[in-house]
């Protein structure tokens, strides 16, 4: 049982050392600042005799960090600890976030490539091809998530082909080139309606109309999926205009402004809504 003061979301007469240890040495620091992403996008049901999971995988570096669980309210990374050497455990470490992945569109970014695979190595040949809708493809968009962090932290985007081939991605932007059999991918962004209309302070840039979507589909209203996605867009294409970019508003005809003022005050213009990230 745990002996040390853990951190709150630890209860010491419930959990045992080997999670209080990893706890100790990593929740401390992560609750003192903003809590990071978690790694990897499976998680780890916990079972009723065992509610801390994560050392079902041992000392497999690729199964441990692209896991992470939850609990009760909260999720918690798997995170690798030295056992010895040459050898490590895999131990439910500190409080995360989780983040889905969200299409950027089809074909392979083109800047900032760290790692290729060849085809198939998300899985045998002997399977064959997968379409994107498939619940095998999304399974290998997620392996290959987990394993481009495990190469590099810092990975942004991620490409995964329909032959079970990958590449990894550290450059600050992604513009997927089109080609068929393949799709781009990086971390969802949770953005949160702060009013109707636009911000009226630290304009660094505007769209015109249909910049997001093409003019032949027409205006979406507020609650429809293709709205939704070009919200996502237009935060991406400001981030990559201007990292300290704070605010957006997105027009329903597929137009969009960008913001780095401190506050955001909607105007109640219709045919319009603000967000800021969660």
């Amino acid at each position: 049982r745990c002996l040390f003061r853990c951190p709150r979301h630890v209860k010491p007469t419930r959990f045992p050392m080997k999670f209080c240890l990893a706890a100790l040495a990593l929740g401390a620091s992560a609750l003192r600042t903003q809590v990071p992403a978690c790694s990897g996008t499976d998680e780890v049901s916990a079972s009723s005799n065992d509610p801390w999971t994560c050392d079902k995988f041992g000392g497999d570096s690729e199964e441990c960090v692209k896991h992470f669980q939850k609990h009760e309210t909260g999720h918690f990374q798997c995170v690798l600890r030295a056992a010895g050497v040459g050898t490590f455990n895999c131990l439910t470490g500190h409080r995360c976030v989780a983040s889905a992945l969200d299409a950027l569109g089809q074909g392979h970014c083109e800047e900032g490539q760290i790692y290729e695979s060849a085809a198939w190595e998300l899985a045998p040949s002997s399977g064959g091809t997968k379409g994107f809708k498939t619940a095998e493809y999304k399974g290998w968009v997620k392996d290959a998530w987990a394993k481009c962090l495990l190469k590099n932290p810092q990975t942004k985007f991620i490409s995964v082909w329909t032959n079970a081939g990958y590449r990894c991605y550290t450059a600050a932007s992604c513009k997927p080139n089109g080609i068929k059999g393949i799709t781009s991918f990086t971390t969802s962004v949770d953005l949160n309606s702060i009013g109707k209309g636009h911000c009226e302070g630290g304009q660094i840039y505007k769209s015109r109309a249909w910049e997001l979507g093409p003019k032949r589909k027409g205006k979406k209203g507020f609650t429809t999926r293709t709205y939704k996605r070009w919200v996502k867009a237009a935060w991406r294409k400001c981030q990559e205009k201007d990292p300290n970019t704070k605010f957006i508003s997105v027009w329903t005809n597929a137009g969009y402004r960008c913001y780095t003022a401190a506050s955001c005050t909607p105007n109640g213009f219709d045919r319009i809504t603000s967000f800021t990230t969660a």
